[in-house]
């Protein structure tokens, strides 16, 4: 009449929506490897960014300094044109300010690798693989796209 039970067997596993190990796993690898891409591109913009800088003040306190040796020969125009491009270059495309959001995107997204990372995971079932796209949707929203700026060049040029 009564079914007999066997206490010392495991009871049944919940079944959970399992995402494929290689799916996951390749869009791990795949974000990693644009976290990776968002740290060099910081740091090379930042370094353009520095380097145009440079050579835009040097060549103007070279212009300024030497005008009367260098107003003979074509060089003075060549640092006057070197420091106008470097100036027209940093200002057009706003290199500081994409540097810095190509930063906060990696940061945003090492953040929620590093969750992912460290979050349980009973029987390899990461449920924060939706927070991991979406924190990679918001980082590269950050990053958004290279915007050519001749608002400032306008203005500059009419007054």
């Amino acid at each position: 009449m009564y079914e007999e039970i066997d206490i010392k067997k495991e009871p049944p596993k919940l079944k959970s929506p399992k995402l494929n190990d290689d799916f996951v796993k390749h869009i791990h690898q795949r974000i990693r490897k644009r976290l990776k891409g968002y740290r060099f591109w910081s740091t090379t913009l930042m370094c353009i960014f520095v380097f145009l800088g440079v050579v835009s003040v040097i060549s103007a306190l070279i212009a300024a300094t030497y005008t009367d040796a260098l107003s003979q020969s074509i060089w003075l125009k060549v640092f006057i044109l070197v420091s106008a491009v470097s100036s027209a270059l940093i200002t057009a495309f706003n290199l500081q300010g994409k540097s810095s959001d190509v930063w906060r995107a990696f940061r945003h997204l090492e953040q929620a690798i590093l969750e992912y990372d460290l979050s349980p995971h009973p029987d390899h079932y990461k449920p924060d693989i939706d927070k991991l796209l979406l924190a990679y949707k918001e980082a590269e929203n950050m990053v958004g796209f290279f915007k050519f700026s001749n608002q400032t060049l306008v203005k500059q040029s009419r007054n």
